[in-house]
């Protein structure tokens, strides 16, 4: 039991919604008892959560299970202000249905994190975020990836990966906020898997198993972690929104593994393997690796392309692949490549660079 001194202003937060007949008396009393049984801190930081929040707070305790309260209320409630708090509590309890379901789990699982990125967003962004929901049937995903990937989403942006200062101002140009980045991320993901012709959408999102190599979405392991791979996964889901809005027939199909043998694609007219050498790296006698990035040698990763659009008529498939650096991707037999950069000046050097080869095309991210 928690024996402590009460935190200031819960006791009076408390006496406010009972004069304010918002809650009936047994919810009042059941969220005070559940207050009361949580460890001394869970307990402060609940009463700290009430009295910024008031009656919405109370009803925030009494309706959550005893798991999520646990998780709820061991963020350090020292570490926001008390503004965040109440204006997070709010936000979510004036929503309803699903959302507010999925907005009491953010705040739940994301620490200070979901306070901060709930009671800095507009309401379009919060709809945004809540609205993400991604299908994991068929795949060893689990069903609440989505969860997971709001959870990624507030320390990305607790983090400050989102800048608009920083890669964000190329990728999405129209932003004029991390918090906006944010909304945009879950929103096109959102819309990429709703859409019937796209398949796939989980896997870019996904972290283990079955996920894309740019997926790195969920669960940022470490507070000093750089936004690398959030940028990767940003770049995909653009490229992705992109090929999708460009898709007249046939699918698109996300975070592609090429059902290739590629141990024979030295085979090919040319001998590509050399030529992407040349081309990325300079030097066709860095050939090793090359194959290596490929999955062509022992031990070497699964080769994966951000999409690939299916042929509808015989004119062969069209990979996509989003780059943050100056790299280039195999030629495939019957196939075309681009390449989406961040930059329009990374699109160039690329372009120049494979001049005269007809299955490749840069792009930058701020012109799709």
């Amino acid at each position: 039991m928690a024996e402590q001194a009460a935190q200031p202003g819960y006791k009076q937060a408390v006496v406010d919604a009972a004069d304010g007949n918002t809650l009936d008396a047994d919810q009042i009393a059941d969220a005070v008892r559940r207050i009361d049984g949580l460890q001394a801190t869970k307990a402060a930081n609940a009463q700290q959560l009430i009295a910024a929040s008031g009656s919405q707070g109370i009803r925030l305790i009494d309706d959550l299970d005893e798991q999520t309260l646990r998780r709820l209320t061991a963020f350090d409630a020292n570490s926001l202000e008390t503004d965040k708090v109440a204006s997070a509590v709010e936000t979510i309890e004036e929503l309803s249905g699903t959302q507010v379901t999925r907005g009491r789990r953010l705040l739940a699982d994301a620490d200070e994190d979901g306070f901060r990125l709930v009671a800095d967003a507009d309401s379009d962004t919060v709809d945004d975020v809540l609205s993400l929901s991604l299908d994991t049937s068929g795949t060893t995903f689990p069903d609440d990836l989505a969860d997971q990937v709001r959870v990624g989403l507030a320390q990305g942006y607790s983090r400050e990966h989102f800048s608009t200062n920083s890669w964000a101002k190329y990728v999405y140009p129209d932003a004029e906020s991390a918090m906006e980045v944010a909304g945009m991320i879950t929103r096109e993901l959102d819309e990429l898997d709703s859409n019937p012709n796209v398949e796939g959408a989980a896997r870019v999102a996904a972290k283990e198993g079955e996920g894309g190599t740019g997926s790195f979405l969920i669960d940022l392991p470490k507070p000093e972690i750089s936004d690398k791979p959030v940028k990767g996964a940003a770049l995909e889901i653009r490229a992705g929104k992109w090929k999708a809005g460009d898709l007249d027939s046939g699918t698109l199909q996300l975070s592609y593994e090429p059902n290739v043998d590629l141990t024979d694609i030295e085979e090919v007219d040319g001998n590509p393997v050399e030529d992407i050498a040349e081309q990325v790296y300079g030097t066709e006698d860095l050939t090793s690796k090359v194959r290596n990035d490929l999955g062509v040698n022992s031990g070497g990763k699964t080769p994966e392309f951000d999409s690939l659009q299916s042929s509808v008529d015989g004119g062969g498939s069209v990979y996509v692949e989003a780059k943050n650096v100056e790299k280039g991707d195999t030629d495939l037999s019957n196939t075309q490549m681009t390449v989406i950069t961040r930059t329009e000046s990374q699109a160039n050097y690329l372009n120049d660079k494979f001049d005269n080869q007809s299955w490749f095309t840069a792009k930058a991210a701020d012109g799709l």
